[in-house]
């Protein structure tokens, strides 16, 4: 029983963990990243968001597998 509440609160956690993630990527690149900078930086900014996009949808996978599991 323990163990299941615990796998449950995890899933909770990685789940708000990645909506979280998602949010923050977001709000930073549409409020607060200054897009007038030379095109490399902006490059570089980009390849950083696509990863961090990526970490995020492998937690939500972690995060689904423990529901289903």
């Amino acid at each position: 029983m323990l163990r299941k509440s615990l796998r449950g609160l995890s899933r909770i956690a990685l789940t708000y963990l990645a909506f979280l993630g998602f949010i923050a990527c977001a709000g930073y690149y549409v409020l607060i990243f200054d897009w007038h900078i030379s095109a490399t930086a902006t490059a570089l900014h980009i390849a950083l968001m696509i990863v961090a996009i990526a970490a995020l949808i492998g937690i939500y996978g972690i995060a689904e597998k423990l529901r289903s599991a």
